[in-house]
């Protein structure tokens, strides 16, 4: 029953039911608020630097695409190989570098 009203099921070690701990996504072995909390928190930041990585990714892919695209439909070489090799290598670092630091607060 609780998996169908939530998305994620929390459950506490101590306090909570067999029956909930067994179903649950999370077990938060402390029963205290700030835990549970700080397990939210830490949920969130994690899927929105999911999102935030996906997003950086596809939009990289849409215009290397659109550059072999039109390099293919111009008949003119606008990156060479090792020039892509190379793009893919910073943006993969600056996209690594960009998202780490990504925090959540409270009311996000």
């Amino acid at each position: 029953p609780v998996r169908d009203v939530a998305h994620v099921v929390f459950s506490t070690f101590r306090q909570g039911q067999q029956s909930v701990r067994q179903d649950a996504d999370i077990v938060c072995i402390d029963d205290g608020l700030p835990a549970l909390l700080a397990a939210v928190l830490r949920g969130r930041r994690f899927r929105s630097n999911i999102e935030a990585y996906v997003e950086f990714r596809v939009t990289f892919s849409i215009v290397v695409v659109l550059l072999c695209v039109m390099s293919a439909a111009g008949g003119v070489d606008l990156l060479l190989p090792e020039q892509m090799l190379w793009l893919k290598i910073v943006v993969d670092m600056v996209a690594i570098l960009a998202l780490a630091p990504v925090t959540s607060s409270i009311n996000s």
